[in-house]
């Protein structure tokens, strides 16, 4: 009985760790994605209401290669967005299992306008059949897993790539010298409120005053 019982904790501690990679995984694919038509062809972005989007006139280099991004305004907030950027090697064929590969690099300017696929995951069935697996989840996060798994269904082996969203550059003082990272507030992020843009304002300010 006994150990019919560790079992059983076991399961649930995996099913457990299940939900938490999966609310991990949604977080940091960002809180919405919405399809923009002011670019054609591009991919979702995440964000509020989104208008004016266009391709960034400015190229961003880095030792792989030239980045053009792409603009829009959240309101108030005009952020320029890399989607899709290549932090490794894809993972597959003979270096899948092994260690990261530093990606190839490019001479002309790659266009990150569109999210590259999510790793692959099982996803938990949201109607009621999956309990087990849902456990005593808080009504906020399960609404929201029932909104965002729909955006998590294009999977690949082939996963390794940032989206990076900064303040586009010239709108306020010392754009060009402050860094930026993804973070939540001192709560968790259960709730759908820190939108991409929110957040580059947020840290942007907070950043700012500690490298002033």
């Amino acid at each position: 009985m006994k150990a019919l019982g560790r079992r059983a904790d076991g399961r649930q501690h995996d099913r457990q760790l299940t939900v938490v990679f999966l609310l991990l995984t949604l977080w940091l694919s960002g809180t919405s994605r919405l399809l923009p038509s002011g670019v054609a062809g591009t991919g979702p972005v995440p964000g509020g209401s989104l208008n004016n989007i266009t391709y960034s006139n400015s190229l961003v280099k880095t030792k792989y290669g030239p980045l053009r991004g792409i603009v829009f305004r959240t309101v108030p907030v005009v952020v320029e967005g890399f989607l899709g950027v290549p932090y490794a090697s894809p993972p597959i064929g003979s270096l899948r299992y092994m260690p990261p590969v530093t990606p190839s690099t490019w001479k002309s300017p790659r266009l990150v306008d569109r999210f590259a696929p999510v790793c692959p995951q099982k996803l938990p069935k949201l109607d009621g059949t999956d309990a087990g697996v849902l456990g005593d989840l808080p009504i906020d996060r399960l609404k929201q897993l029932r909104r965002l798994v729909p955006t998590l269904v294009n999977q690949s082996e082939d996963c390794l790539y940032l989206n990076l969203y900064v303040p586009h550059a010239g709108k306020s003082p010392g754009d060009a010298a402050v860094p930026r990272i993804a973070g939540t507030e001192k709560s968790s992020a259960v709730r759908p409120q820190f939108r991409s843009a929110l957040q580059c304002r947020m840290l942007q300010a907070r950043l700012q005053a500690l490298w002033e």
